[in-house]
């Protein structure tokens, strides 16, 4: 009995002085600079209501997930995003709009106040991916919006925007610089279609 103790009291011992690798977090940012932006007049006199975006189960977590090949999917150990990319990007097209100052205001998903029109925003893809030999890798940024008239409920327009980047580093870094890129050029062409719809 007095062996077994002591391996017990071995692995309790070793167990502690474990040291987990430091985990980075990602937070998703992006600017859409104004002359990118082709800014009418057309929609100042409405309010828009940014609904919370709808989105896979996979990109409703923290964790950063990526594609090996054409079916593997993994999460980086040791890389986490800092909001889930359904929330960040809530926040992000909701800002994004704000300062593109087509509307006459814009609210946020957990507003109470009237609007006139509701923007939804269904995620379908925001993924990094390698090839099977790991030898190279980029982004995949894909979804849809559509507008809806809030006192007739009927769909003014609707459109998928999709956008990739290669990744300049194979890892999690890469894949977030790139991520980057490809969501500021769908932001910018998002921003030009609802000023589209505007005119």
């Amino acid at each position: 009995m007095r062996y077994i103790y002591a391996i017990v009291l071995v692995f309790i011992v070793s167990g502690c002085s474990v040291k987990q690798p430091p985990v980075t977090k990602y937070a998703i940012e992006v600017t859409v600079s104004q002359d990118l932006l082709k800014v009418s007049n057309g929609c100042l006199d409405k309010t828009l209501k940014v609904a919370k975006v709808f989105s896979p189960t996979t990109l409703m977590s923290e964790d950063m997930e990526y594609t090996e090949g054409k079916n593997k999917l993994y999460n980086y150990t040791q890389a986490q995003w800092y909001e889930a990319p359904n929330r960040a990007l809530t926040k992000e097209f909701t800002e994004a709009l704000r300062e593109a100052q087509i509307f006459k205001n814009v609210q946020g998903y957990k507003s109470h106040g009237r609007a006139d029109w509701l923007l939804e925003i269904t995620l379908e893809d925001f993924m990094q991916y390698f090839d099977k030999d790991i030898a190279k890798s980029f982004v995949k940024v894909k979804y849809n919006l559509t507008l809806i008239d809030m006192k007739t409920s009927k769909v003014i327009s609707s459109k998928t925007f999709e956008h990739t980047h290669d990744a300049k580093t194979l890892d999690a870094n890469g894949g977030v610089e790139a991520l980057t890129e490809a969501l500021r050029e769908a932001f910018r062409d998002s921003m030009n279609w609802i000023n589209g719809i505007c005119q």
